[in-house]
């Protein structure tokens, strides 16, 4: 990830002159076809790691993706040194090579879409290949109950694992593939899950950064979905920042 300091800010003050009046366009300098779009934020003191850990998974690997596909031409995040001063202390710019790239166009929102869930999918594929059955029950139980965005529902595995699947994304059809997930979706589907928690007397769980893949929702809307409606449960909630093929993550211990 990209992430430049801006060391000082340079006031200009520029004096209006007869001779300036006379500059002509393409002749005395150049428009340029590139456009760039810059959002201002404000992230409070001390938590500028967080945010950017979240924008990595996110702002930052959608990019590029878009990137690699022609979509936009950069993107670049700037951040200040002095994280409690101004209006803002970090900057997210997205350059485009002209307005081409700013025009609705359905073909290249697929092309986008489908890059996108199949940059998401490791963590998918590797569950299926270590529970097989979760993979064929699961289908199963879509097939018999149809369940509507927002449901859930947990398995249970030897040796007492239990997997839940929440589902947060639209359906374009019966049987058909997923569409984009909702924050609405999401709230229904953790509450579901809390009363499975408390069901099953679970001791520990343990979550992805729910929606945020395929189903394309931002980490810092989800976040707070996890902690409002786990957050009063007596038991550790873990959620995993990033996904490694095969690597298991050292939990920390909870007092």
């Amino acid at each position: 990830m990209l992430v430049k300091s801006i060391f000082t800010a340079i006031l200009l003050t520029l004096f209006s002159t007869a001779a300036m009046a006379q500059l002509e366009p393409w002749k005395d300098y150049d428009i340029s076809d590139e456009l760039w779009d810059i959002t201002m934020v404000k992230v409070v003191p001390n938590r500028g790691d967080d945010y950017l850990e979240g924008l990595r998974d996110t702002w930052v690997a959608s990019n590029k993706v878009a990137k690699e596909l022609g979509q936009i031409d950069d993107f670049f995040i700037f951040r200040s040194q002095v994280s409690a001063s101004g209006d803002a202390n970090l900057i997210l710019v997205v350059k485009f090579a002209n307005s081409d790239q700013l025009d609705p166009n359905k073909a290249e929102y697929d092309k986008f879409m489908k890059a996108w869930g199949e940059a998401n999918r490791d963590s998918t594929r590797e569950i299926t290949k270590n529970y097989p059955a979760m993979h064929k029950d699961f289908h199963h139980w879509c097939h018999v109950k149809n369940p509507k965005p927002g449901s859930a529902w947990m398995w249970g595995g030897t040796g007492g694992v239990r997997l839940a699947n929440l589902i947060t994304q639209e359906s374009e059809g019966h049987g058909g593939h997923p569409g984009k997930a909702s924050v609405k979706y999401v709230r229904k589907s953790l509450k579901k899950l809390k009363k499975m928690i408390k069901k099953e007397s679970i001791t520990s769980v343990a979550l992805p950064k729910l929606a945020t893949g395929v189903g394309g929702l931002d980490w810092n809307d989800v976040e707070p979905l996890i902690t409002e409606i786990l957050g009063d449960l007596k038991i550790p909630v873990y959620v995993y920042s990033m996904f490694h093929a095969g690597q298991q993550a050292k939990e920390p211990e909870m007092s």
